[in-house]
């Protein structure tokens, strides 16, 4: 709950409020002079958005446990697996998947 510490989508920019030493820091790959925020080295982002329906994981587990193409939709820029989300044969183990009642 600190004004300073932001998250965005990938290549967002953060806004003036950001305490701007965070950036780089643990799996932060941030490199403002070449306009990269809010990344892993990898290509993984922090923040994602949908414009659909979205069944996310069970609290605790990785996004890339639950959903096997998120890492190659990723690290290509989003170019490959662009349906990584949906409930396609091998692309998910729902077991690990929360689903409203």
């Amino acid at each position: 709950m600190e004004r300073g510490v932001e998250i965005h989508l990938a290549d967002r920019m953060p806004t003036d409020k950001m305490e701007m030493s965070l950036l780089g820091t643990g799996q932060d790959a941030s490199d403002p002079g070449n306009g990269i925020y809010y990344k892993t080295a990898t290509g993984l982002p922090w923040g994602i958005m949908f414009m659909e329906p979205f069944e996310w994981p069970i609290e605790r587990i990785e996004i890339t446990e639950a959903f096997h193409h998120f890492v190659e939709w990723a690290e290509s820029g989003g170019q490959l697996y662009q349906d990584w989300y949906k409930d396609e044969p091998g692309y998910r183990d729902n077991s690990k998947i929360w689903y409203a009642d």
